[in-house]
C-alpha cells in the first residue's frame, strides 16, 4: 500500500550504504541524487522531479543503497513497500521489464565519470548490458583474459585480487554497489586482466562494452578528464597506503581503514555496520588472521568501539 509523505527542502531520503525497503514515487517537487566514488569525493548526479521512482535497485536487485537522495525544496512522495513492488513485478511482465531498464539505463547515466555531462548528453549514452547476475563466489573475470568491459556494480559486494606464483591470492579492491572497476582498461589499446574480480555474495552487475566507453570518451573532453583524474588519484590512495603499511602498527592501519570506509560508503560514525566478513578486512590490509585479530582488539585506543560488526568511531577528527 503506498502512503504520501511530505519531506521538507534539504532532507535525506535515501542514504548511501543503507538497507533499501522502500521504492518511492515523487508526486511533487524535485529530489538531488549524489554519491561518493570509491575515492569518496561527493558527486552530484540527477536531479529528478514528479513522476520518477527513486530506490528501485536496492529494493530489485538487493543489498545497500548506492547513491543519496535530498529533498531540493518541499516534496511529497509516495512510499512503496518493497514486498508490494515485487508483487507488481511478479505480476506483470511488462512492468518487471521496464524496471530493469530503469535500472541499467541509471547505473550507466549516474557514473561518476559522466557527472560532467548534461542530461541530454546522457540520454545519448550507451545503455549497457544487465543487470547481470553473478552468484557467490563466481568469477566475473579472471587474470590474463582480455579486456572488454567496463563494469558497474549495482549491488553486492566483489573482490578484486591477484594470484602470487606461489598461489597466494592479494586482495587489491573490495567493491562496493556504485563502485565503477576496470576503469584503467580504458587507457590501453589490447588489453588483459592482469588481476580477477569475483562476487563475495551474490552481485549484480552493468556491463558496458570496452570500446563504446572510449568512444564517450572520445566524444567528450571531460569524461576522460574525469578518468585520469580518477586514476591519478587511485595511484596516490594506493601509495599512501604502502606507505601506512610500512609505518604504522596494524592498530593503526585498520583505524585508518574502518574511517576510511565510514567517509566512502557515507556512513554514519556514529555507528554503522562492517559491510564485509573480517577475513575480507584482513585480504584487504594484507595482514594475518591473527595480526588483524589483535588489532580489533586495540582499536579502542584510537577511538573506535566495536561491538560485533558493529563499529563506533568516537573521535571523528582524528
Amino acid at each position: 500500500m503506498e502512503q504520501k509523505e511530505f519531506i521538507q527542502s534539504g532532507a535525506l531520503v535515501l542514504q548511501q550504504g543503507m538497507p533499501g525497503d522502500y521504492v518511492y514515487k515523487i508526486e511533487s517537487g524535485t529530489i538531488d541524487i549524489s554519491m561518493r566514488d570509491p575515492d569518496g569525493e561527493e558527486v552530484f548526479l540527477a536531479e529528478l522531479g514528479p513522476g520518477e521512482i527513486i530506490g528501485e535497485m536496492a529494493v530489485m536487485l538487493g543489498g545497500r543503497r548506492c547513491a543519496s537522495a535530498r529533498a531540493h525544496g518541499d516534496v511529497v512522495l509516495s512510499r512503496i513497500p518493497g514486498q508490494e513492488l515485487h508483487k507488481r513485478v511478479k505480476r506483470s511482465g511488462a512492468m518487471h521489464a521496464y524496471m530493469m531498464r530503469l535500472i541499467a539505463d541509471r547505473a550507466i547515466r549516474n557514473i561518476s565519470l559522466f557527472a560532467g555531462l548534461s542530461a541530454e548528453e546522457k540520454a545519448s549514452l550507451p545503455k549497457g548490458e544487465g543487470p547481470v547476475l553473478y552468484p557467490k563466489k563466481s568469477y566475473l573475470f579472471r587474470e590474463n583474459e582480455p579486456i572488454a568491459h567496463l563494469y558497474v556494480l549495482c549491488s553486492g559486494h566483489v573482490q578484486h585480487f591477484n594470484t602470487t606464483d606461489t598461489g597466494q591470492e592479494i586482495t587489491v579492491e573490495l567493491h562496493k554497489p556504485g563502485d565503477v572497476f576496470c576503469k584503467s582498461a580504458a587507457c590501453l589499446h589490447d588489453g588483459f586482466f592482469s588481476t580477477s574480480t569475483r562476487a563475495i555474495d551474490d552481485a549484480y552487475v552493468i556491463k558496458l562494452p570496452i570500446g563504446q566507453f572510449k568512444e564517450v570518451m572520445r566524444r567528450y573532453e571531460t569524461v576522460a578528464d574525469r578518468l585520469l583524474f580518477s586514476l591519478a588519484r587511485r595511484n596516490m590512495i594506493n601509495q599512501y597506503e604502502m606507505e601506512q603499511r610500512a609505518t604504522m602498527t596494524a592498530p593503526q592501519i585498520l583505524s585508518s581503514f574502518l574511517r576510511r570506509l565510514c567517509y566512502s560508503y557515507g556512513f554514519d560514525p556514529h555507528g554503522f555496520t562492517l559491510p564485509y566478513k573480517k577475513s575480507l578486512v584482513a585480504a584487504r590490509l594484507g595482514m594475518e588472521t591473527e595480526t588483524l585479530s589483535r588489532a580489533w582488539a586495540k582499536l579502542a585506543e584510537y577511538g573506535i568501539i566495536v561491538d560485533g560488526t558493529r563499529i563506533t568511531i568516537l573521535d571523528e577528527e582524528a
